[in-house]
């Protein structure tokens, strides 16, 4: 009889994750989960931070370099040095009284909207009044100057009227400039010059321009000389002369919080609000100081506000901005506990920024930047 062999199998068995191993499974997760979330938001805020600050550098590049540009060229009228006579101003609606004087200038803006001292630019219809379509902000400083921009042209020849020599004469340029009817122009040799409103401006196809002057927009016709002689030719040119008023305002626009945007605004003549608004140029500027180099009979250098009594419009010879920029949104951890230097003077953080020596503790970014720019046409007195 066979034997008969007794097999035994064994019950294979499956087993899973336990009720505990679950839970310490799902923990592990969460907080490897968590973690590369918070390295994701880290990331893109560290990139919005990063953007914004390079956005805002830029800008404030922009926003000084066009300032800084404008105070080197404060007086420029050509080779006549501005210490030494300034140009016969005979354009009717004029933009200044004396050159030397509203050459480079400022204020500071009052609670009452007002600025002191109140501007010296354009007289008659075409005076200076401050803006009221948009808000300067009260506390901040304001930079106007005025000067003959380049490219600038030579003559061609001598003014001629009725085919004679004549100061009455249009000027014959070699090449066109940008100057249309009604602009202010300069022209002026190293003797003497003039601030005048351009009635005609034609243009050759060999590239010259003409511009006459005459006394329906100018309080003569005549030149105090005849411009383009062989004396006078080689160092006479012919430019646009322009003014450009600096101020932070209001921009009518709330950020998200309801706060008040502000921007760095542009005004140029004409002085006429309604067809020549001013200009933003750079928004979210909120803040700007402005120092003026004071000359004094030593030639030293004292740096004051507008509204200081050495304030002497006459003897400025250097000039120092700055400006504090603050980002759109809040993109901070903290309130910022920065205190922020303009021109030397300090900004502390305050839960109401109503007034400019304050910055808001709203969590956003700031920079301050500061520059220093000497007046290159006002040698030292």
């Amino acid at each position: 009889m066979p034997q008969t062999k007794n097999m035994s199998y064994g019950r294979l068995t499956s087993t899973g994750f336990s009720l505990v191993e679950l839970l310490v499974s799902m923990v592990i997760g969460i907080t490897l989960i968590g973690g590369m979330f918070t390295i994701f938001s880290g990331n893109q805020r560290s990139a919005a931070l990063n953007v914004e600050l390079a956005n805002m550098q830029e800008s404030m590049r922009f926003a000084l370099n066009a300032m800084s540009d404008d105070v080197r060229m404060a007086g420029y009228q050509g080779c006549l040095d501005l210490n030494g006579g300034t140009v016969d101003i005979i354009a009717s609606d004029s933009p200044s009284l004396d050159l030397a004087a509203t050459a480079i200038s400022g204020a500071v803006i009052q609670n009452n909207m007002s600025w002191s001292p109140a501007p010296q630019l354009g007289t008659s219809g075409n005076q200076f009044v401050p803006p009221t379509s948009i808000t300067p902000r009260a506390g901040t400083h304001t930079l106007a100057v005025q000067f003959a921009q380049t490219p600038d042209s030579g003559l061609s020849g001598p003014q001629v009227l009725g085919g004679k020599q004549n100061a009455e004469g249009p000027l014959e340029l070699e090449r066109a400039i940008s100057v249309g009817v009604g602009d202010l122009v300069l022209v002026s040799s190293c003797e003497a010059g003039e601030i005048f409103t351009a009635t005609q401006v034609s243009t050759s196809l060999a590239g010259g321009m003409t511009i006459g002057h005459d006394a329906s927009a100018n309080t003569r016709a005549s030149f105090q000389r005849t411009y383009g002689l062989d004396v006078n030719i080689a160092q006479t040119r012919v430019m646009p002369f322009t003014t450009s008023i600096y101020f932070v305002a209001a921009t009518g626009e709330d950020k998200p919080d309801g706060s008040s945007l502000f921007a760095l605004y542009q005004q140029t003549m004409p002085f006429d609000e309604s067809d020549n608004p001013p200009v933003m140029l750079v928004e979210g500027v909120e803040n700007m100081r402005v120092l003026f180099g004071i000359g004094g009979d030593n030639g030293e250098l004292r740096y004051v506000s507008a509204d200081n009594s050495a304030y002497d419009p006459s003897r400025i010879r250097s000039v120092r901005i700055g400006l504090l920029m603050s980002s759109y949104d809040p993109l901070l951890d903290d309130v910022d506990p920065s205190s922020y230097q303009l021109v030397g003077e300090s900004l502390s953080r305050s839960s109401n920024d109503s007034t400019a020596g304050f910055y808001s503790d709203d969590k956003r970014l700031r920079l301050a930047f500061n520059t220093t720019v000497s007046v290159r046409n006002r040698r030292a007195q």
